[in-house]
């Protein structure tokens, strides 16, 4: 089933990319929205709405500058 994309979620779709375009992998498949890290790890955060992705793609981003960090002599 085609899931067709309000003018709303063109919108948020276009600033989450612009926003962490060298950072994670942003896109909408069959309704849900998900970002997968660019460069490490192969999991994949998913949302239902872009608003929820945004907070999640936050606070997995400080959770892996705080790991690299750490990893710093």
């Amino acid at each position: 089933m085609d899931h067709p994309m309000s003018a709303a979620d063109a919108t948020a779709l276009y600033d989450l990319r612009r926003t962490w375009e060298d950072r994670y992998k942003i896109e909408i498949i069959a309704g849900v929205w998900q970002a997968c890290r660019l460069g490490g790890g192969i999991s994949v955060i998913t949302a239902d709405t872009p608003h929820q992705l945004a907070g999640l793609v936050r606070e997995d981003y400080a959770a892996w500058q705080a790991a690299v960090r750490r990893q710093q002599p």
